[in-house]
C-alpha cells in the first residue's frame, strides 16, 4: 500500500490506552480510519498491579512520549518527524526524543533499508511480515506478507522482504512486528489472511491513514471540524418510518431503541433541502443482521430535471465487526451546483439479507473545505483480475479503468501499480 501523504498516516492505541490489546480492525474503526497496519511489538509484563501488555520501547503520539519502557532487545523507535519523514534509531531519553521531532512513532526492529542500500544478507526463517518504508518523493510504503499457512504462503525473510521494499522503490524502510500480528485493513475489511488459528490477533499498536487530520489519541472520540445543526428528520426513527421513504421494517431494541433495516433495494431514502457550495458532514451507526455483504450509505444529489447528479458522490461501506452497533465512517462532502436535493439511501452491498441502521445524521460543516482521502496504491499480484480487486476495494471495475487509464481491462500484470479510489 502507498500513501502519498505521510501527514495522514499516525499511531493508534486501543480502547484504555497502553496496556491493553486490540485488534488492528478495530482501532482503524475507532479512527475512522481509510487504511490500517499492524505496528510495533508488545510483551508481557507480569507485574502485581500494573498492565499485562505493554508496547515494546517508546510509543510516541501527536510529539508526546505516551508509553516508554526499557529495550527488551534491539528495537529502534521507527517514527514520522512533523514534516512526514519517516526516520527511526536508539534514544536515552523523553527529552531526545522529541528533539529528533518524532511525532508519531512505534517500535520494533531491525532497520531494512538506509539511504537505498540494503542491511541484510540472505538467509533466515519465512514467516509473515509487515514492513514501513518510504520512498525518495516522500511517500510512504506499506506491506503486509502472509505466511505460515502451507497452500497459501509460507511468508517471507528479512532478506527477502528487504528485497521486496526496494524493489518497490524504499529509500528508507523498516521491519515491523510480524506473524501472527502482520494484518493490513482497507474500508474497515481485513485483506490478508493473519496465520493465528484464532484469527486476526489483538495487537499494542497500529499504524492508521487517515482521510482528515485526527484530533484523539486513542482515548476519545474524534470529530475532524465544529459541526452545527442536524438537518436529517427523524434520524433515529422514534416516530417509526417517518420523513423516510420505504422502510416499513422497523424494529425496536430490547430498551426500546427503535431503528430501520433494509436489504439490497434503493427503497429506503430521506430527500434533503441542502445548499450548493456548502458542505457537510454525515454520521451512522449500522448493526450486522442475516446479510453477508457490508452495510451501505450513498448520498447523491438531484438537478430540477429529476436527473442524478454524480459529482461528490458519497458512498460508504462499512463491514461489521461484532455484532453491536457499529459507527460508519463519519463523512464530509460538498453539495455540487446545480443540485436542488440531496438524497441519502441505506442499503447493503450486494446479495441477500439486511442490516439495521440507526443514529443517521447530517450537519453543516464549519470552516474550510472537506479533506480529500489521501491516494492508495495497489501492486497487481500473480492471479489477481480487475474484477476480483475491485470486489477486494468495494469500488467498480470501470473506476478502475478511468482512474489508471486501462486500455484492455483483461490485462494487467504483477507488479503494476493501481490507484484505489476509497469511496
Amino acid at each position: 500500500m502507498s500513501v502519498n501523504n505521510p501527514k495522514a498516516v499516525k499511531v493508534m492505541l486501543p480502547e484504555g490506552g497502553p496496556g491493553n490489546l486490540q485488534t488492528t480492525s478495530a482501532m482503524a474503526a475507532k479512527a475512522n480510519a481509510v487504511a490500517a497496519t499492524n505496528g510495533g511489538g508488545f510483551y508481557i509484563r507480569p507485574v502485581p498491579g500494573k498492565p499485562l501488555f505493554y508496547p515494546l520501547y517508546y510509543t510516541v503520539q501527536e510529539g508526546k512520549v505516551v508509553s516508554q519502557v526499557s529495550r527488551y532487545q534491539s528495537e529502534i523507535l521507527v517514527g514520522l518527524t512533523k514534516s512526514g519523514k519517516l526516520t527511526g534509531g536508539a534514544f536515552s531519553s523523553d527529552i531526545k526524543v522529541q528533539k529528533a521531532g518524532i511525532t508519531e512513532g512505534i517500535s520494533f526492529s531491525p532497520q531494512l533499508v538506509k539511504n537505498g542500500k540494503r542491511l541484510h544478507k540472505p538467509g533466515g526463517i519465512k514467516g509473515p511480515r509487515t514492513a514501513i518504508g518510504q520512498k525518495k518523493d516522500g511517500s510512504l510504503l506499506f506491506l503486509v506478507i502472509d505466511g505460515r499457512r502451507p497452500g497459501w504462503s509460507s511468508g517471507a525473510t528479512l532478506f527477502e522482504l528487504q528485497e521486496i521494499m526496494l524493489n518497490l522503490g524504499a529509500y528508507n524502510a523498516y521491519n515491523l512486528d510480524g506473524g501472527g500480528s502482520s494484518t493490513i485493513v482497507f474500508n474497515n475489511e481485513v485483506l490478508n489472511k493473519p496465520s493465528d488459528n484464532s484469527g486476526e490477533r489483538r495487537v499494542a499498536t497500529c499504524w492508521v491513514v487517515l482521510s482528515a487530520p485526527r484530533k484523539d489519541n486513542g482515548n476519545d472520540n474524534r470529530s475532524p471540524k465544529p459541526v452545527t445543526g442536524d438537518l436529517i428528520k427523524n434520524g433515529d426513527f422514534k416516530s417509526g418510518h417517518k420523513d423516510w421513504n420505504g422502510g416499513k421494517i422497523i424494529g425496536i431494541d430490547a430498551n426500546g431503541n427503535k431503528y430501520i433495516s433494509n436489504g439490497y433495494n434503493w427503497g429506503v431514502y430521506q430527500d434533503l433541502f441542502l445548499n450548493p457550495g456548502k458542505h457537510y458532514q454525515i454520521n451512522a451507526q449500522t448493526r450486522k443482521g442475516s446479510a453477508v455483504t457490508p452495510a451501505r450509505l450513498v448520498v447523491l444529489y438531484i438537478d430540477d430535471s429529476g436527473k442524478y447528479i454524480r459529482k461528490n458522490l458519497v458512498d460508504i461501506r462499512h463491514k461489521h465487526n461484532g455484532a453491536g452497533w457499529e459507527s460508519m465512517p463519519a463523512t464530509e462532502f460538498t453539495v455540487p451546483g446545480g443540485a436542488v436535493k440531496t438524497r441519502v439511501f441505506l442499503l447493503i452491498n450486494g446479495g441477500k439479507g439486511n442490516h439495521h441502521f440507526d443514529n443517521i445524521s447530517i450537519k453543516e460543516v464549519q470552516g474550510n473545505n472537506p479533506s480529500p482521502n489521501p491516494n492508495l496504491t495497489y501492486t497487481v499480484v500473480p492471479g489477481d483480475t480487475l474484477w476480483a480487486i475491485a470486489n477486494k476495494f468495494n469500488t467498480t471495475v470501470d473506476k478502475l479503468i478511468e482512474i489508471n487509464k486501462i486500455t484492455n481491462p483483461n490485462i494487467i500484470y504483477p507488479g503494476q501499480k493501481l490507484v484505489i479510489s476509497p469511496n
